[in-house]
Order: structure tokens, then sequence, then C-alpha cells
């Protein structure tokens, strides 16, 4: 019944094999080992999108995990620009669009609250209170104020839950601003002291009748500005981009002026002196602009802060 035959051409076979494995193996072990790939030194990498959030530097909320106030959803930090978000608004409510912008911006926030005490948690955002609401997210920081708007209200599983926190404010300004207030000199200067000084009389430097700068708008939107200056009597034009917006009238020798495009107020000398302007309240248009001021000798400086439709 045994085929000695079959047997033997099996054995060779398997024979084979196993040598030529042990050859292999051999091979293998002889030949260089493959290093182990090396851990990731940062298994998780930072989340350039996590949020911060500061409450007028008395409430603090973060995105991130190990925070002592997990925020965990929000709205009205990013939105569509303000003339859409007001049309659909209107839209949903039988109206129409009467404004050129929406005029205010609801942020809610929600979050874990590390503390449990309910007084507690309403005492962190008095009614009528104006907040800075401060939103950092990677290296961009933004700021907004608002009021809080209605309860807060407080939801958990049980009597020993953490509880999840959420607020509203009610923004009057639609827009974020740069949290960074931008400063710069409108001041022409002519001769200047030289060093090292080899001759007298020495010549000073002297405000031309023109002060000039370059400004750039970063920002998304139009962005208002204070300019502040001090000159001798009579009237002073400001231009924007070589287009008069703005003529001021009867100013009086170093008498300080501010104008203040932002909240639409005129002063000259600590009184309001609306009745001396001719023009409008301008803005800084986006990205470059320059600014120019003509008719009166003296020094001056513009301030602004980009301004934002979200975070």
């Amino acid at each position: 019944m045994f085929d000695t035959k079959i047997y033997d051409r099996l054995y060779d076979h398997f024979g084979s094999t196993d040598e030529g494995c042990r050859d292999n193996d051999y091979e293998s072990d002889s030949s260089e080992v493959s290093q182990p790939r090396p851990l990731p030194t940062h298994p998780l990498e930072h989340n350039p999108n996590a949020l911060t959030i500061d409450i007028s530097g008395r409430v603090q909320i973060s995105s991130r995990a190990h925070a002592e106030n997990v925020l965990i959803s929000y709205d009205g930090l990013a939105s569509p620009p303000s003339e859409l978000a007001h049309f659909d608004h209107a839209i949903l409510d039988g109206g129409a669009v009467s404004g050129s912008r929406a005029q205010s911006r609801r942020i809610t926030l929600d979050f874990v609250a590390s503390v449990v005490d309910y007084p507690l948690i309403s005492s962190l955002f008095p009614l009528g209170k104006k907040e800075v609401i401060t939103v950092t997210r990677g290296n961009v920081t933004r700021k907004i104020e608002g009021y809080r708007d209605g309860p807060i209200e407080v939801t958990a599983q049980s009597a020993f839950a953490t509880p999840i926190v959420s607020v509203s404010f009610l923004c009057p300004d639609t827009y974020f601003k740069n949290h960074v207030q931008i400063s710069s000199g409108l001041n022409s200067v002519t001769g200047g002291l030289d060093y090292p000084i080899v001759s007298y009389p020495v010549h000073y430097g002297i405000i031309d009748d023109e002060g000039f700068a370059v400004l750039h708008n970063g920002g998304d939107y139009p962005a208002p500005f204070v300019l502040r200056t001090t000159r001798s009597s009579g009237d002073l034009t400001l231009r924007i981009d070589n287009v008069e917006v703005a003529l001021i009238k009867g100013i009086g020798t170093l008498e300080p002026v501010v104008f203040d495009t932002a909240r639409k107020i005129l002063t000259i000398g600590g009184h309001k002196r609306l009745n001396a302007l001719t023009g409008t309240f301008p803005t800084l248009p986006i990205g470059r602009s320059e600014i120019q001021l003509v008719g009166l000798p003296g020094s001056s400086t513009i301030e602004y802060a980009e301004i934002f439709e979200g975070v």
C-alpha cells in the first residue's frame, strides 16, 4: 500500500525546502538589521484653530481640554459679512434690510465650568457691565465690546455633575478689532540736526505745511481713525489718496484738534465744533492709503485699529 517512490520524492522536496529555508535564515541573520522607526516626538500636533477667550481679564475660557473652563460651542465669533447676516435675519422675520449693515452682534459661549456653585457663576457676568471680549486663535488676537444679554443658563445631569454654562453678549459694534492700536505720525520735516555738528548756527527741523504718511489697513473692512493735531491758526484740509475728504476751519494757534471718525466727533481746544467741519467722517480703506494734511504747520498723529467681520 505504501509507495516508497512517492515518499522519497516528498522527502526530497521537503528536505530541499527546509534546507533552503535554513540558508535564507542564515543569510537574513548575516545581513544588516533594519533599525526600528523612531517614535514621533510630538504625537499630537498643536491645533492652530484652538480658541482662548478672555472676558475683561476676569474669566478665561479655552477650547483646550486642560483649561479650567472648557469651551464646547460658540456662535457669533465667525460669520459671513454683516450685510448678508442682516439680510438673512430680515428675510426670516418677514422684513427687509433698512441699513447698510447689522447694528449689533450677538455672541454666545457654551463652556464646562470648573465652579459648581450657581450664585458664583452668575456673579461672573454681571448685568449692565461693559465687557471686553478678547479672542485669540493661533497667533491672532482680536477684541470686541459687549454686554451680557439675557439670563445665564446652567445645565447639569445631576447635582454633583460639572455644570455647562451658556452665556450671551450683545455687542453694539458689529466688528472685531485688532487688539493692537496702530499709531503713526504725519509730520514732514525739512532741515534737521546733523551729527557730528561741524558748523553753527544749528538748523533744527521745521514742520512743513503738509503732513504726510503712508498707512496700511490689514483688516477686511474700512477702519475709522482718530486724528490728533496741534497747529497754527487757520484752516486744515485732510486728504486720503489725494481726495479731499474733510476741511476743518477756524483753528486757533496751538489749539489741540481731535477728529474722531468712529464716534463722529470734532473738538477744537477741548470743545465740540461740528460746525467747523466741512465734509465727512472718513475711514481708512483696505490696504495701502496715503494720508495728507494741508494748510497749517504743526505735528499730528493718526490712530486706528484694523477691523474684521469675524475672528
